[in-house]
């Protein structure tokens, strides 16, 4: 169930690139949006089914690919530290040499996550914090010297790298623009506001022969940009499912009754072929196929 964050009106302006793919959105979000809600919007805004595990990772030192190449465009090139050292290894040469040569510099300050286990691997140094508990305000600040890297990076060098599905590995790089980041409503809110959009991604769960649009190609409905259809989504009323030249964003009702009218031609074409007025080969009526116009 989808908790809503509490109202503010202090906003953060982001950037949510679709790894690999030219699909961006850009959001303007409250402060007080939780790890738990920012899951929940990112599967909204992509057209995801949230059938699989997810986490996000914050990461300092984010440096983003050069601006010259559109294709990459807001995807970060590197990020994240090493470890820090443990007392214990503060005066040992040898441990100081292991730790310059081996540790690895992309770690993240902390991992994001539904729940907390019990069970940590005792490799991962990783702080690992439960996503309903951790804010952007806390990621985020006026104050850089407050922000999450205690004021070693700007804000804008500070991202979130959002993974869904650790088979496919769906991946989000979160960051903002530094200088035109933070945003002042007029009226406490704890809504989105979708600034722009661009895209699909490829179609979750498909099939290898699919054919479907190119996803920096797949058109955005209006309605995305409509804070209601949202509102609908975290209730449970609307559903958002990237197809194959769109992105889809239904009421239940709508979905339903493209449900229904889909049984319905597949009832007619399998009596055409019963009285032999159809070829049982003829190209398929798919129940994921696009309608041109928006309902």
């Amino acid at each position: 169930m989808y908790t809503p964050p509490r109202e503010t009106t202090d906003y953060i302006q982001l950037r949510f690139q679709l790894a690999r793919f030219r699909v961006f959105r850009i959001v303007q979000l409250p402060l007080t949006f939780t790890f738990a809600n920012f899951h929940t919007l990112i599967q909204y805004m992509f057209g995801w089914s949230n059938s699989h595990l997810h986490h996000a990772e914050v990461f300092p030192n984010v440096v983003l690919y050069d601006y010259d190449s559109e294709a990459l465009i807001g995807t970060i090139k590197s990020c994240g530290r090493r470890r820090p050292l443990e007392d214990y290894e503060q005066g040992d040469a040898s441990a100081i040499d292991h730790w310059r040569r081996f540790e690895p510099e992309d770690k993240p300050i902390y991992r994001v996550q539904p729940k907390v286990t019990r069970v940590k691997d005792p490799y991962d140094s990783v702080i690992t914090m439960e996503e309903k508990a951790v804010t952007l305000e806390s990621v985020w600040t006026h104050n850089e010297a407050n922000n999450v890297s205690d004021g070693g990076c700007s804000n804008a060098q500070i991202g979130i790298v959002y993974t869904y599905d650790f088979g496919d590995e769906w991946t989000v790089h979160v960051t903002c623009d530094d200088g035109d980041m933070f945003h002042r409503l007029e009226t406490p809110s704890n809504l989105p506001i979708f600034k722009l959009a661009r895209g699909a991604p490829p179609i979750e769960h498909a099939q290898w022969d699919v054919v479907e649009d190119d996803a920096e190609d797949k058109k955005v409905p209006p309605r995305f940009f409509d804070v209601s259809y949202f509102q609908g989504y975290c209730e449970g009323k609307v559903t958002s499912e990237s197809r194959k030249t769109t992105l889809e964003i239904l009421t239940r009702e709508e979905a339903e009754e493209r449900r229904r009218e889909y049984i319905q031609r597949q009832k007619e074409k399998q009596e055409r072929i019963a009285n032999g007025e159809e070829d049982e080969e003829d190209e398929e009526d798919e129940y994921d196929e696009d309608e041109e116009d928006e309902i």
